[in-house]
């Protein structure tokens, strides 16, 4: 049976592979539309729009804190550490990851990013804390 931190680790992966998915839709929509030259990719060196920009900042930022938060959900699940406060903050980094994309990539608005940003912190923060608590 898979512990069930499994789950929202593999929600945060499925974020990551869709995030992907719609940087490769925006890469190649906007070579098509000849905003962009194939060759930009080659370097990366030269004038490419903004949601490539964009898109690929995003992608390479769910290799940052989320990172962390992978590796905390493992200590505890290989602590076999198990209470509602481990799930919540699992979970509720997930949610503010998923918010993030969403005001990062369709919104525009910074302050519900920048909210959902600090919140995921806070989340990886409380998820330590917990870990850290138990004797």
């Amino acid at each position: 049976m898979l512990h069930p931190l499994v789950y929202p680790m593999f929600a945060m992966v499925v974020l990551t592979f869709l995030v992907a998915l719609f940087m490769f839709y925006v890469r190649v929509s906007e070579i098509k539309n000849g905003r962009v030259k194939f060759s930009y990719f080659r370097t990366y060196v030269g004038d490419a729009p903004d949601l490539i920009i964009k898109t690929s900042r995003h992608f390479s930022n769910l290799f940052e804190l989320p990172v962390i938060y992978y590796a905390t959900v493992l200590l505890a699940i290989h602590m076999d550490l198990s209470s509602t406060a481990i799930y919540l903050f699992a979970w509720l980094f997930v949610v503010t990851r998923c918010l993030h994309t969403f005001c990062h990539l369709f919104v525009g608005n910074i302050y519900p990013r920048l909210l959902s940003y600090v919140t995921g912190w806070f989340a990886v923060c409380g998820l330590w804390i917990t870990i850290l608590s138990y004797n």
